[in-house]
């Protein structure tokens, strides 16, 4: 009667990360289960979490604070992207109509620019928002704009 012996390989390796990922999807579930159902590790959880998120919250809270230039006005930037038909002298003339609208740079894309606008004047956002020849327009946070 042959007897088989079990070989170090490719079998026993692939044994051991399912046996561990088992383990950690039963740690999870037990630990979500804990988080659900008992007010005291609810508690103690979230607090973790909070301390834990504080600091990405403080860097977006500073990214999205407006920068008062040297003229003592807070102004903020703004991504705004136009249609893809518009022509270039449109653009320029729908951001020169308003003197508040300062040109910072051109995006990556080639409809898109990033213009400054004085926090105070909430009435030209509104009117660039509702140009025809705009298609979208939104805070400048280049590292949230993908997602």
């Amino acid at each position: 009667m042959p007897i088989e012996v079990e070989r170090p390989g490719p079998v026993r390796a692939r044994r051991r990360a399912v046996t561990r990922l088992a383990f950690l999807a039963a740690a999870a579930f037990t630990a979500g289960l804990a988080i659900a159902n008992w007010p005291a590790v609810s508690e103690r959880a979230m607090h973790f979490f909070a301390v834990m998120g504080q600091p990405r919250l403080e860097a977006m809270r500073a990214m999205e604070a407006p920068v008062v230039g040297a003229d003592g006005i807070a102004r903020t930037d703004w991504l705004v992207f136009f249609e893809g038909d518009a022509p270039e002298p449109e653009r320029k003339r729908l951001l020169a109509e308003h003197e508040s609208v300062r040109f910072v740079d051109r995006t990556f894309f080639s409809d898109g620019v990033v213009v400054s606008i004085p926090d105070a004047a909430k009435s030209v956002v509104a009117a660039i928002r509702s140009s025809p020849a705009v298609w979208l327009m939104l805070r400048d946070r280049p590292f949230y704009l993908c997602h």
